[in-house]
């Protein structure tokens, strides 16, 4: 009852793989060395991480630093130290998507200004709404945003036209939206 469930990250990681891989390379390109970089728990913001350390290792991306919420991400990012600096947010577990939320995630991005803010979602409505499953993540979502010069939605193509409980914001002039 009450709409759609969430799935472990594993299990929603191997749908749309290679969409999701895409959009993980697509998104990790328009990021350059030295930028400052939120980037948000899920299943394509981890093809985005993938993507990034394959950038790094190729000596194409120095100086970044990513401040996440995931402890997913965060490993992913690992192979990358010391050309991408990992910074992981405190915050309470949540184990289908190995994130960290609050009390203690957002209270993380108060303090922090970054360039860019890489989110996922679970949909992007014809008005631009963006949405999450999870009300927890929507609210540490919200603190990345507002921490953030400029925003970048990632997702595939099964998110558009979906709206879920969990507002985060509306897709705006600052914002991208790169899906396939």
């Amino acid at each position: 009852p009450g709409g759609p469930r969430e799935e472990p990250l594993e299990r929603v990681s191997a749908r749309a793989a290679a969409a999701k891989r895409a959009i993980g390379r697509r998104a990790a390109a328009q990021l350059t060395s030295g930028m400052s970089v939120a980037l948000d728990v899920g299943s394509t913001t981890l093809a985005v991480a993938h993507a990034l350390v394959d950038r790094a290792e190729r000596g194409e991306l120095d100086g970044l630093v990513v401040v996440t919420n995931g402890l997913t991400i965060a490993l992913a990012l690992e192979p990358a130290v010391p050309r991408i600096t990992v910074v992981l947010t405190g915050g309470t577990l949540r184990p289908l998507q190995h994130s960290l939320v609050d009390p203690g995630a957002s209270e993380s991005f108060a303090g922090l200004h970054v360039d860019l803010a890489i989110l996922g979602c679970n949909g992007i409505d014809e008005e631009g709404r963006i949405t999450n499953l999870n009300l927890a993540e929507a609210q540490v979502k919200r603190a990345m945003l507002a921490a953030s010069a400029a925003r970048l939605v990632v997702a595939d193509s099964a998110k558009l036209g979906a709206r879920h409980l969990g507002r985060i914001g509306v897709a705006g002039p600052t914002t991208t939206v790169v899906t396939a």
